[in-house]
């Protein structure tokens, strides 16, 4: 757990803080490459399609990059916290926590100590400070999206409680 998510979360933090660069870091979008050990050694970001641009860290906006590429700080911020935190670290964390009751606190101890590090390294932006204060993390309401026969990008986001505000 800790090498997995000293791996991909940093990454996936600094591209979008750093860089304004958003990827849509869920389950089926990251490949973990092992040792011979099968311990986590390096991450690949894959499906492109879906990374965007936080245009709010854009001074200018890069020529021949499509307006579709854009979002908005707030709409950057949900897909970050959607994608690595809800449905990728949350979904692995709780199947790691079925597999062994009672590791699940640790697991988003770790995870937090990881974000803590970035945040130091990246001078403390508010948007990992949030996170670390317990800001609710934000779900994307999926069943309600096919409900409505609405496009992906037209989805809700809910509040959903922290743990890495220590809400576990």
């Amino acid at each position: 757990w800790r090498a997995y998510v000293g791996l991909l979360v940093p990454a996936v933090l600094r591209c979008w803080l750093s860089h304004g660069v958003v990827h849509e870091a869920h389950l089926q979008n990251v490949v973990v490459v092992l040792d011979r050990d099968r311990r986590p050694v390096r991450m690949l970001l894959r499906d492109l399609e879906g990374v965007k641009l936080d245009a709010e860290r854009w001074a200018t906006w890069p020529d021949g990059v499509p307006a579709q590429v854009r979002y908005g700080p707030l709409d950057a911020r949900r897909r970050i916290v959607y994608c690595l935190f809800v449905n990728h670290l949350g979904g692995i964390c709780g199947a790691l926590a079925d597999a062994r009751p009672g590791i699940e606190r640790r697991l988003w101890q770790e995870l937090r100590a990881v974000v803590e590090a970035v945040a130091a390294d990246l001078d403390d932006p508010p948007e990992l400070r949030a996170l670390l204060n317990g800001e609710p993390l934000l779900a994307k309401a999926n069943l309600l999206v096919r409900w409505r026969r609405d496009a992906d990008r037209a989805a809700p986001f809910v509040p959903v409680p922290n743990p890495l505000g220590g809400s576990l």
